[in-house]
């Protein structure tokens, strides 16, 4: 958690940096569409497995340095995981992977007027902590159903499920109209969260959001 506090020294430097009034403050939130990349010694699984919805929701602070450039910072509490379905001999085997994550993207902002409203594209880094997570599996034949959840062990050690942090890069765009702004973004997590220590084991996250987000003090 040491690197998510640097950051958040980053962004109050960054805020006392810019100028006071030019600040904006707002909350956001939307939908989560999450899945997992996934691949062992060369060998990719991204096929089995599926994209699951959630959420994300919290406070941005927006500083800008020009009319058209500005850096937009949030702390959100966003979930990530995914699900598997699979049929074989009569069986239904499904898994569901819930994690709820504390993510801080810091994205360089670049923004254009059309007419009354303003069409934006951001880019930059993020960083995340594991905070809670939890798998469900069932089991379904003859009409019958099994099913078990199990918290996630968060850690690097050979009891641990995954590592509790992730970072990546984070892209969006979106169209703001006054002090409302909806936007798409897309993140590409870079970290490997597998702790598992033999083979080549790789499981990075993907997160596509839509969200609604409202900024006070703008007109």
């Amino acid at each position: 958690m040491k690197l998510l506090m640097r950051l958040f020294v980053l962004i109050a430097f960054l805020s006392f940096s810019a100028s006071s009034n030019a600040q904006s403050f707002g909350l956001k939130g939307g939908l989560n569409m999450s899945n997992i990349a996934m691949s062992e010694d060369g060998e990719d699984f991204d096929e089995d497995f599926k994209y699951t919805p959630g959420f994300h929701f919290g406070p941005m602070v927006e500083i800008p340095f020009s009319d058209n450039f500005s850096i937009e910072a949030a702390l959100l509490a966003t979930t990530k995981g995914a699900q598997l379905k699979e049929e074989e001999m009569g069986f239904d085997y499904s898994m569901k992977l819930f994690l709820l994550y504390v993510d801080v993207p810091v994205l360089a902002k670049v923004s254009f007027g059309v007419g009354p409203a303003k069409v934006y594209a951001a880019v930059g880094p993020y960083v995340g902590g594991g905070i809670m997570g939890k798998s469900k599996y069932e089991v379904s034949y003859g009409g019958e159903t099994e099913s078990e959840t199990e918290d996630i062990v968060w850690g690097d050690g050979e009891d641990a499920d995954l590592k509790r942090l992730d970072y990546g890069v984070s892209a969006g765009a979106g169209v703001e109209f006054g002090a409302l702004q909806l936007g798409v973004s897309y993140g590409y997590g870079l970290a490997n969260v597998s702790p598992e220590s033999e083979g080549d084991v790789n499981v990075n996250h993907r997160v596509l959001g839509v969200s609604l987000g409202y900024r006070f003090g703008i007109k």
